[in-house]
């Protein structure tokens, strides 16, 4: 390949020894002329190229034909000599144009080398920025998971997995959490958070959608709701309405889903496989925060309840009537103590069997907490011996209640071994402050006067 710069030194050469060849072809020595034609058409060749090359070499045989001959002679120097040249110069330029063929093939091939490089690159840095991008989301992710590990209460883990899967997932306009409520078996909305007011939640109980990764136990992604094939076009053409595109993965814990975490967007394919991947991990970090607290809960209550009826244990009421005691005293409040004890409960058990005795039990603590309001304490005080706590009532008025349960559980009889069975009570009320001033004193006042009632025939209230 000849370099531009040469060219144009080739191409000014070669018309000067043109031009001065035949405007002192009289004055040169016919060698000369010769020489300086034979130079042209070389350079012609090679800085014009093939067409202006043959141009050249006719010219100079023409020329010098037509120019001998108006001198009287025949040309001196052979127009054979022009063709050689011509050949010469036809070999260099075709030596050239080789080259530079396979330079530029060359240079075509560095091209493209350089262009896959390049997208090499390109390619490796959105790599790069991706992987970046999911460090960042993991990481967050581990420290959700390290909150979660260390929140004790059921709302701030709900609260917290809803934020965590708007923010590190993205994308959505809204997040659902259901649950699975555990006696009617079947979804119930426990916590959700939308970014747009639009996306009012009418599904309380889940939507096809919900029940679907319910009942397969497995994630869910979804890319348009007008063409999903999972599902009947009624279901989807209903879902549209409110969102196009949604990921969803059960929370499973022992093979059990306990509920399913959602998210949903109103753009078509906003989600992919990574995102429905990063949604599983959540939903099986959130149901193991929320089995913790479930369990933790559990273990709260059986450490204040009794396993049996489900009130609180003595111990538990024990020191509430001494908070009670407390904050009455300093209110200048007043309140009442109900002790309850099962009339001949040992023939119960002797008749009916131990089981039939649990029974009663629970019967009758049942009656005891739909009759107590709001705040009272119901306990079970110890064998068949029950304990209410009556908030700001009078001594009188507690009476009227203790009374009024009396009848009740004598009037509702209970199934035993197929036999209807009525059950009887004697109960003994005491008040703070008129009977007592200390929880322990309250507590024996009451307790006397339930041996009272037994004493004058049982089945009665004794309050004074």
């Amino acid at each position: 390949m000849i370099p531009s710069r040469y060219m144009a030194i080739l191409k000014t050469a070669s018309a000067t020894a043109f031009l001065v060849s035949f405007s002192a072809f009289a004055v040169l020595p016919p060698k000369i002329a010769a020489l300086l034609l034979n130079m042209a058409i070389i350079f012609s060749w090679l800085g014009f190229g093939s067409m202006t090359g043959a141009i050249f070499l006719a010219l100079s045989s023409l020329g010098t034909l037509v120019l001998s001959r108006g001198q009287g002679h025949m040309p001196i120097v052979p127009i054979g000599s022009f063709a050689a040249a011509g050949v010469i110069g036809y070999l260099y330029r075709a030596k050239f144009e080789t080259q530079d063929r396979a330079l530029s093939l060359k240079a075509d091939k560095v091209k493209e080398g350089i262009n896959l490089l390049l997208d090499g690159i390109k390619n490796k840095g959105l790599d790069i920025e991706s992987t970046r991008k999911k460090l960042a989301r993991y990481a967050t992710l581990k420290e959700v998971a390290e909150s979660l590990g260390t929140t004790l209460s059921g709302e701030a883990i709900s609260a917290l997995v809803i934020d965590s899967a708007m923010r590190i997932v993205g994308k959505s306009d809204r997040c659902l959490l259901f649950l699975v409520d555990r006696e009617r078996q079947e979804l119930a909305l426990h916590a959700s958070r939308s970014d747009e007011v639009a996306h009012k939640i009418k599904d309380k109980k889940g939507d096809v959608f919900d029940n679907w990764a319910l009942k397969q136990r497995k994630p869910l992604m979804i890319e348009d709701t007008a063409s999903d094939f999972r599902f009947s076009l009624p279901d989807l053409t209903e879902a549209k309405r409110r969102f196009v595109s949604l990921i969803s993965a059960p929370l499973v814990i022992e093979e059990k889903v306990i509920g399913i975490l959602r998210l949903d967007s109103v753009k078509r394919s906003s989600y992919n496989q990574d995102d429905l991947r990063l949604l599983d991990v959540m939903a099986s970090l959130a149901a193991v925060a929320l089995e913790n607290n479930r369990l933790y809960k559990r273990t709260e209550e059986l450490a204040i309840k009794d396993g049996l009826t489900g009130l609180v244990v003595h111990k538990y009421f024990k020191e509430r009537l001494l908070e009670e005691t407390a904050r009455s005293a300093r209110a200048r409040s007043t309140f009442s103590l109900l002790i309850v004890d099962i009339d001949h409960f040992k023939v119960y058990n002797d008749r009916y069997g131990h089981i039939s005795g649990d029974i009663v039990l629970r019967y009758l603590a049942g009656i005891l907490k739909g009759s107590a309001r709001e705040g009272d304490i119901v306990a079970r005080y110890g064998g068949e011996e029950f304990a209410l706590i009556l908030l700001k009532r009078a001594l009188k008025a507690a009476a009227e209640e203790a009374e009024a349960i009396r009848k009740k559980i004598e009037s509702e009889p209970l199934m035993l071994r197929r036999e209807k069975v009525s059950l009887t009570v004697s109960i003994g009320v005491a008040n703070f402050p008129s009977d007592a001033l200390m929880a322990e004193e309250l507590i024996k006042k009451a307790d006397e006067r339930m041996y009272k009632a037994k004493r004058e025939g049982r089945n009665m209230v004794a309050w004074i």
